[in-house]
């Protein structure tokens, strides 16, 4: 919510995700809204370690949107690569690039 006010007051959407604890995989996501038309969606986060968190929320918000969907992270390590996210979301920003260079991150 803070980011969201930071941002000149947008309007937030909460998703959540449940994670099977013995296996670490994601088991479902769940995304608090109904379609938005061409609104684009930025998702905010800390950390982007993998990406299974980021995969499947990115799958549920083109179902709600026809606009862009973006994901801006404070850090971003990549431990399976970025490839896995391109086409998945339309921008990526970075605050901590763990990773290096790659075509898909805006370091920010």
């Amino acid at each position: 919510l803070g980011y969201a006010k930071a941002l000149g007051g947008l309007q937030v959407i909460r998703a959540d995700k449940t994670r099977d604890t013995l296996t670490g995989h994601i088991t479902d996501t769940v995304v608090y809204s109904e379609y938005i038309g061409n609104r684009p969606v930025l998702v905010v986060d800390d950390i982007l370690d993998g990406g299974g968190t980021f995969m499947p929320l990115a799958k549920k918000l083109r179902e709600i949107t026809a606009g862009t969907v973006n994901l801006l992270v404070s850090h971003g390590c990549f431990t399976k690569g970025v490839d896995i996210l391109e086409g998945v979301y339309d921008n990526l920003f970075v605050v901590n690039n763990m990773y290096g260079p790659h075509k898909l991150i805006k370091e920010i």
